[in-house]
């Protein structure tokens, strides 16, 4: 037997089939690197395939995706230096004329990035006119 759900948005949602038992409760510690591997993984497959970025272009978004998972990765992340390294890295792109030929797969990963970052994304949204 099983049961379909579709979206579900709460603080905590347990779906079992049959019984359960929760004794210590249900906890989960999600950290910012966990939150955003996924869109910096695209950004990085994305830059690898961009092969008319200019090598100067390329080498900086490099360095400054880099800094954005550094700033990220340790116990204690530094959400202010991640959006300054995404804002540098989305300067970078529009400028080089990325976001033109790439379009989207660059431009979404970016704004989820922002949207993530609450106030600190606005200097990322603005430069992509979002």
């Amino acid at each position: 037997m099983g049961f379909q759900v579709g979206n579900q948005h709460a603080h905590t949602i347990n779906m079992v089939e049959g019984q359960q038992t929760n004794i210590t409760g249900t906890h989960a510690n999600v950290t910012i690197a966990q939150q955003v591997r996924p869109e910096l993984s695209q950004l990085r497959a994305v830059l690898d395939r961009l092969s008319d970025l200019p090598p100067a272009a390329s080498t900086a978004a490099a360095r400054e995706l880099d800094g954005a998972e550094v700033a990220v990765a340790g116990p204690e992340p530094d959400r202010q230096e991640f959006a300054e390294r995404l804002s540098r890295l989305t300067t970078i792109l529009v400028r080089a004329g990325a976001l033109a030929t790439a379009g989207q797969s660059l431009s979404v990963p970016l704004i989820e990035l922002a949207h993530k970052l609450g106030n600190l994304g606005q200097p990322i949204l603005r430069a992509l006119g979002a």
